[in-house]
């Protein structure tokens, strides 16, 4: 009975395999037919196109406008995929025209700003006149007391740091061809303060400067003659600071080192004894004590030279 029902199965099986080889050949034999009439078809076709009958001119011309005007919707439609591009360009002029626009109106703002401040200024000049001209009495008379009473405590040890009773306006020296433009600027800076604190802080400016280009004989001697001034200018903004505030003493030691740079060692030595007796420091180890000892060995060398 088993064999029976494999001979069968196989009968089947070759069965369905010589009919999908049947149909396949007869799909192939359609296609091929297929194939065969669309040449027949293009070879018929195509003598009656190539000859040049006045006849099918026209229709020719007809054909060739009707594809154009079906071309046209295309080529219309072109800039519209490229809008996007377009529309970018027309962002950037947009910002290229407001940025002159803003800073523009900025301008115009900032002079009328300047403008007007000026303006107040020059009507706050004529009124108050007056109380500027009394402020600055204010403002000089402790100095005329201060200065001299601080002065006397130093005038025992030198005559010369009686000097610290200049005024505290008094002008600089003019300055030479040799100076330069830190120099020049720190001089218009002392020239152009207000209050004794200003033209303090000025006038160490001027003396770190001349420290600084103490090899040059100008800049030298431009700096030692300014120690009087600057001890007074010293106890004038100390008496007008504010008390939180703590002064910079830079210019004791840069002018006791100018001193001494030009032989004036009892000058330098009365401002090292000066600056002690205030409690500062030159930021050495040794301290003003050991700078007054060091000049005092300088000038037993040059008198016994």
């Amino acid at each position: 009975m088993k064999v029976v029902v494999v001979f069968i199965l196989i009968a089947i099986g070759v069965f369905l395999f010589r009919r999908a080889q049947r149909l396949a050949k007869e799909e192939q034999e359609a296609m091929m037919a297929k194939k065969s009439t669309e040449k027949t078809r293009d070879t018929s076709a195509s003598p009656d196109e190539a000859e040049p009958t006045p006849d099918l001119a026209p229709s020719a011309t007809n054909e060739s406008t009707a594809a154009a005007a079906a071309k046209a919707p295309e080529v219309e439609l072109m800039p519209r995929d490229v809008e996007p591009a377009s529309r970018v360009e027309l962002s950037e002029d947009i910002i290229d025209v407001e940025i002159p626009a803003t800073t523009h109106d900025e301008n115009v703002i900032i002079l009328a700003d300047t403008h007007s401040a000026d303006a107040d200024k020059d009507s706050a000049i004529p009124e108050d006149d007056t109380l500027a001209a009394k402020a600055s009495e204010a403002k000089e008379d402790p100095v005329v007391v201060d200065v001299p009473v601080k002065a006397k405590e130093s005038a025992e040890s030198s005559p010369e740091v009686a000097s610290t009773r200049l005024a505290k306006d008094e002008p600089l020296a003019a300055l030479g061809s040799w100076a330069n433009v830190t120099l020049e600027r720190a001089v218009e800076e002392y020239q152009s303060a207000e209050t004794a604190l200003a033209r303090y802080n000025a006038l160490q400016n001027v003396i770190a400067e001349c420290y600084k280009q103490r090899k040059s004989t100008e800049y030298l001697a431009y700096g030692a003659a300014l120690h009087g001034l600057y001890l007074a200018l010293f106890h004038s903004a100390n008496a007008e600071k504010p008390k939180e505030l703590e002064l910079k003493t830079p210019g004791f030691m840069q002018l006791a080192t100018l001193l001494n740079d030009t032989q004036d060692f009892d000058k330098a030595i009365a401002l090292c004894q000066e600056a002690l007796k205030l409690g500062l420091t030159d930021g050495t180890v040794t301290g003003f004590e050991g700078r007054i000892s060091r000049i005092e060995k300088a000038q037993a060398k040059a008198t016994t030279v």
